[in-house]
């Protein structure tokens, strides 16, 4: 008996036979959402006749394979590769992952692993989520799912977002090839929210510009941590290559505080040719023309030494964290943010919140405070509107209002 029934919103082909008190069932996932199936008619309403053809290519191509080689000499692997290769595939029945990972790789080496980290996060999450994916699948009902998936796994809106755009970036690239040709997800939202926008003043720059990293510094204030009302022991079992990796990531950090480059930048540069005088020259980060970026002093002493060695961004990330603490970058921050589906409230010390583009954020804030145009700022940040800038510079504009607040008799 060869009929269609609905496992997981997906239409499932299956021959069922009963031989000598032995079932046999051999079971075929046809890639075609329920949507407008109607299971007593074993068809799909008229409005979906494009389905409906490939319904009647399935029926055929199983009816042909169990009368060429018998029910009972087939398994469900050899049943489904038999109609693979009887049927003319098309987009309706094309699995997700056999386009995403061949495309992961090519752009693993067009472009970099760094570049195409996140898009193989977002392609592992949709192969957790639903490993059976295929294009036709992939729709509003799909996108809907998926997030409140992402949600329930506790992820925060902002990296649901960035899921979701990546995910997008893929499927783009499957349409471009004519691979795909469900548009479904063109109306996928990206989620998010504004972002936690410290920045660092030109004071706490300065503090970790002119810190003496030593050993009995690093003993007393990293070995026994408190951090988020937890105590971490850390051992550092070659101090001197603790000191040194807190070195170069200070050299990276400050750069970035007095350039506002995206650490991805760095890799760019050569000094040999882009340093001339006391100016960099280096490309705008969003697509721009050449900038010529004026050396801070701290920038010139830092380059007397050549340009900082290359590291990675995590691991930035995480000695500019320690050179926080050590600095005593320790007050408390408060901030809100939606994780899985809930709006938080957050409290952290300022120096847990530090990371590489917090250098870009205060080359920014600290440039409106010394009341340099937007323009020019924009000009390097690459923001291309005021509305995006101001987004991005929303904590210390906040502050500059507030203090302006201050000043009014009011308060005397």
């Amino acid at each position: 008996m060869l009929s269609f029934f609905v496992n997981r919103e997906r239409v499932v082909c299956s021959v069922r036979e009963m031989h000598n008190k032995k079932r046999t069932v051999l079971n075929y996932y046809t890639g075609l959402s329920s949507e407008g199936f109607d299971v007593a008619r074993q068809l799909f309403s008229d409005k979906y006749n494009d389905k409906n053809d490939t319904l009647l290519k399935i029926r055929q191509s199983a009816r042909e394979i169990i009368k060429e080689n018998g029910i009972r000499d087939l398994d469900n692997k050899s049943f489904n590769d038999s109609i693979k290769r009887k049927l003319d595939v098309t987009n309706l029945s094309t699995p997700f992952f056999d386009f995403a990972d061949t495309w992961l790789k090519q752009m693993i080496e067009k472009k970099g692993f760094d570049w195409s980290k996140k898009i193989g996060t977002a392609i592992n999450k949709v192969r957790e989520f639903d490993p059976n994916t295929t294009f036709e699948l992939i729709n509003k009902n799909y996108y809907n799912k998926f997030v409140e998936w992402m949600e329930g796994k506790g992820h925060a809106k902002n990296t649901i977002g960035s899921i979701i755009k990546d995910f997008r970036r893929v499927l783009n690239a499957a349409t471009e090839a004519g691979v795909n040709k469900n548009m479904a997800f063109k109306s996928f939202k990206i989620l998010e929210e504004d972002v936690i926008s410290i920045y660092l003043s030109e004071t706490e720059i300065e503090r970790i510009y002119g810190l003496a990293i030593t050993p009995e510094l690093v003993k007393s204030v990293l070995v026994e941590a408190k951090v988020n009302d937890k105590v971490i022991k850390r051992k550092f079992t070659n101090m001197r290559k603790k000191i040194n990796a807190l070195e170069r990531a200070r050299k990276i950090f400050l750069i970035g505080c007095w350039t506002g480059l995206r650490v991805g930048n760095y890799k760019k540069i050569d000094p040999d040719i882009q340093i001339v005088g006391d100016f960099l020259f280096a490309i705008a980060n969003k697509g721009g023309g050449k900038l010529k970026i004026p050396l801070h002093r701290m920038v010139r002493d830092i380059l007397k030494d050549g340009w900082p060695a290359e590291m990675a961004e995590q691991k930035i990330n995480d000695q500019i964290k320690d050179l926080g603490q050590l600095t005593g970058i320790n007050e408390n921050f408060i901030y809100y943010l939606t994780v899985g589906g809930k709006r938080k409230e957050f409290v952290s010390a300022k120096y847990e919140l530090i990371t590489t583009h917090t250098a870009r954020r205060s080359f920014a804030s600290n440039m409106l405070l010394r009341g340099i145009p937007k323009q020019y700022i924009m000009a390097v940040t690459g923001h291309k509107t005021e509305r995006e800038f101001n987004k991005y510079t929303a904590a210390v504009q906040k502050d500059m209002l507030t203090s302006k607040l201050a000043d009014y008799d009011v308060w005397k």
